[in-house]
């Protein structure tokens, strides 16, 4: 199947944010989980909104999106560029802008290099991708390892969900017949020399799914006492003296 690269480079904005650098140290492998078939968007441009759709899959925050919304979140870049009806692609910035504007993450930033990319895929979460592709990648080997080279073909996005060893894994949107359920490795190498013509990598902050709680029950009252009856007075039959002008009698000094 012929496929197109829908991916056009995001254009400099000073505005960006930027990765923070580590330096260069020894990484731990590490694998964040694709739990889903392989979303596929046949022929047409829209590897953006696929690679958006991949991501919300991809653990840490697993989001049971389809194809359907991955053509859906293309569109959304296409009005946010002002192009409702554009088929030939979009910038990655216009994802990472639609995703915060449906608030479905909290912020993005873009990695300035491949040594701060891998500490992030390493230490916290996959990554956006975008880079050039080239005809020697469209087929992994047995292995499932893609060689760079051949005939430069455009600029394709997709997730970068794991480290290991001189490797990085990738995540694609062709289909589960592409690679394992579209998953591959490359060399780190042949990715940093990829990363070199215009590549881009961004990350984001995912937000949970809100879970509304019930209220807690307001706790019950006391039922307030009446209060007691004051007594009846007391009435003395006539001709009697209360006790204490008795008392005043017997004790009044002569």
């Amino acid at each position: 199947m012929d496929r197109h690269f829908g991916l056009i480079p995001s254009p400099f904005d000073a505005r960006d944010r930027k990765l923070p650098f580590h330096g260069y140290q020894a990484l731990t492998d590490r694998k964040w989980e694709f739990p889903a078939k392989s979303l596929d968007q046949l022929v047409t441009y829209h590897c953006v909104g696929f690679m958006m759709a991949g991501y919300g899959i991809n653990l840490p925050t697993y989001t049971p999106y389809t194809n359907e919304d991955g053509h859906e979140f293309y569109y959304q870049c296409k009005i946010l560029e002002g192009d409702p009806t554009g088929e030939r692609g979009c910038y990655m910035r216009s994802g990472a802008t639609v995703l915060r504007n449906l608030k479905l993450i909290d912020a993005y930033a873009f990695a300035p290099d491949v040594p701060s990319l891998l500490w992030w895929l390493a230490n916290k979460s996959p990554l956006m991708v975008g880079t050039m592709w080239t005809s020697r990648m469209d087929t992994p080997d047995e292995a499932g390892i893609m060689t760079i080279g051949g005939t430069q073909l455009g600029h394709h996005a997709y997730i970068v969900n794991e480290l290991i060893g001189d490797y990085i894994g990738i995540q694609n949107s062709w289909g589960d017949d592409w690679g394992d359920n579209g998953k591959a490795y490359m060399l780190i190498t042949d990715f940093i020399e990829l990363f070199k013509n215009y590549g881009e990598a961004i990350t984001t902050l995912e937000l949970e799914p809100v879970i509304e709680l019930e209220p807690e029950p307001e706790p019950e009252l006391e039922p307030e006492l009446e209060p007691e009856p004051e007594p009846d007075p007391i009435v003395l039959p006539p001709g009697c003296l209360p006790l204490s002008k008795v008392l005043s009698k017997l004790f009044r000094k002569k």
